[in-house]
């Protein structure tokens, strides 16, 4: 039987777990996204039906919640036992912890609505319309009487995940008579309902200066590689001034817009840099060659080439045969510039052809000849 008894029991707080769990609700804001939720209070009458409304206010970090109905509505801004605020059947507002910024007035508890209050009544609790967490409510002023109820909260520093719970919620009349009107309780619903809220935030929001700096940068990088690209089209150069240019621009044009690597949460900011970067990588990419016009040399001439050789031999024969020492002079320092005047004209016009190498090498033997001849016997006496 107790054994019995403990199964019921893990049975209706199981079951009792599920219900719990079926009022919580997950929902999703960003600054142009709200939510709404409809309430029924009761499944008999339509005018019972509640709506509750979410907004974010990103630009003021703000959360609303708000009530809204075809009925008037009240609710408790604090948790409040029954018999403290309740005498002679009738709610008494100055005895509220909290100031009402309106004409006192009583309000009436009908027999119809005090049996929708669990016994015993004097114990009972009526609970503050909504908790919170990651959140702090601003101040303002409460009334007793509401065509709905508006709750501005300030988020808290970091906070993007906040729940908002909603409890205790009331249904007001009026009825006038002989120009008075009276106040009196149709319905109590315990709302029991929990919003688990993820903020979306806008992630460009407050980067409008880091924005301009990035879109200045960009436009800056993209007007200088235009230009940079157009003057150098040609990718190959024959001019060494033109070439000089190309690499001092090149130069100060890397100087001028080095690679940044910027992190940003916002997709535009982040965009900008990104395509800065790739600016700065095509700059890079810019390449041109110097090239120097190849240079065909005419040739010195095998007959020049052969004359030399003769003059030369001519003039080591004269000086061989000579006793005067001035004239020998004279014909060394001929030899001398000759060899000279053709190592400079070969210098110049090259050896291009096959029988200008062979005239070479005859010149090269008269030369041989002079130095062996003229400057050894020169060094022996």
């Amino acid at each position: 039987m107790i054994k019995r008894i403990y199964v019921v029991c893990f049975l209706l707080i199981l079951c009792c777990c599920s219900l719990r769990a079926q009022m919580v609700k997950q929902i999703t804001l960003s600054p142009e996204e709200s939510y709404t939720e409809h309430i029924a209070l009761s499944n008999d009458s339509k005018d019972l039906d509640v709506m509750v409304k979410f907004m974010f206010d990103e630009m003021n970090n703000r959360l609303s919640v708000t009530l809204l109905s075809y009925r008037s509505l009240f609710v408790f801004q604090d948790n409040v036992r029954y018999k403290q605020v309740v005498k002679w059947k009738k709610l008494r507002p100055d005895r509220l912890p909290y100031l009402v910024q309106e004409p006192l007035f009583k309000i009436k508890l009908p027999k119809a609505f005090r049996r929708q209050i669990p016994k015993p009544r004097k114990k009972f609790i009526f609970e503050r319309w909504i908790s919170y967490d990651g959140i702090q409510p601003v101040p303002q002023d409460y009334r007793l009487v509401n065509e709905d109820i508006e709750q501005q909260f300030d988020i808290l520093p970091q906070r993007n995940e906040l729940t908002v719970s909603l409890h205790h919620l009331f249904v007001i009349d009026s009825k006038e008579k002989k120009k008075t009107r009276s106040y009196f309780f149709t319905y109590f619903k315990d709302l029991d309902l929990e919003f688990h809220i993820s903020l979306q935030r806008n992630p460009c929001l407050g980067t409008e200066v880091e924005l301009e700096q990035a879109a200045l940068s960009l436009e800056n990088v993209r007007q200088s590689y235009s230009a940079f690209a157009k003057s150098f089209a040609v990718r190959e150069v024959s001019s060494e001034e033109k070439f000089g240019q190309f690499t001092a621009m090149k130069e100060m044009l890397t100087a001028q817009f080095p690679h940044r690597e910027m992190s940003s949460e916002c997709p535009e900011v982040q965009r900008a840099w990104n395509e800065y970067n790739m600016y700065v990588d095509s700059i890079q990419s810019v390449t041109c060659t110097l090239v120097r016009s190849e240079v065909v040399l005419p040739g010195v001439g095998a007959d020049v080439l052969l004359k030399k050789a003769r003059q030369m031999d001519n003039m080591v024969t004269n000086w061989l045969s000579s006793t005067d020492k001035i004239e020998r002079r004279d014909l060394q320092m001929q030899c001398q510039n000759l060899i000279d005047e053709v190592h400079l004209l070969v210098d110049e016009y090259g050896i291009v052809s096959e029988e200008e190498h062979q005239a070479w090498k005859v010149f090269l033997q008269a030369e041989g000849y002079f130095q062996r001849t003229v400057n050894n016997l020169n060094r022996q006496q």
